[in-house]
């Protein structure tokens, strides 16, 4: 099996453990890698407030925008190292969950990828702010239930 992407989930995106990343690093390097750095969000109590549907999505793009330029910092380092690295970050909860659906879903476009152009794609550094989905439920949402959750 080849590893082209590893990914980096880290549930506390002010805190990434210098050796974490250092592994990281290493790693990608020994394997030619891409490196994802992967945050969820999930705020319980935006969730509950009574808003619009656009009122709710802007909430939540901020809370999303916030977390990613926040995980972005981090990256940077990997960056100077010549490190293909993107952040990624999702309204979902909770963190476990949300960690195995990423993965999934990395899996899935890797793979369309390949087929449109036999070789996975470059990210140089870029960022991937992913946005609640189109099919919310306000009310699950109210009740404290996460956008992405398959219940």
């Amino acid at each position: 099996m080849i590893w082209r992407h590893l990914m980096l989930a880290v549930p506390y995106v002010d805190f990434v453990p210098e050796h974490a990343l250092d592994r990281v690093g290493r790693s990608a390097r020994g394997l030619r890698a891409r490196i994802e750095r992967f945050n969820s969000v999930y705020e319980p109590e935006i969730a509950r407030t009574p808003a619009t549907r656009e009122q709710l999505d802007g909430h939540v793009a901020e809370q999303v925008g916030e977390r990613r330029r926040r995980l972005e910092r981090h990256g940077d380092t990997l960056c100077d190292q010549g490190l293909k690295v993107r952040a990624s970050v999702r309204w979902d909860y909770p963190f476990g969950e949300a960690v195995v659906r990423q993965v999934l879903r990395s899996c899935l476009s890797c793979r369309r990828s390949r087929r449109a152009s036999d070789a996975v794609p470059a990210s140089d550094c870029s960022t991937n702010t992913v946005r609640p989905r189109s099919s919310v439920d306000l009310g699950r949402l109210r009740q404290g239930h996460p956008s992405n959750s398959s219940h």
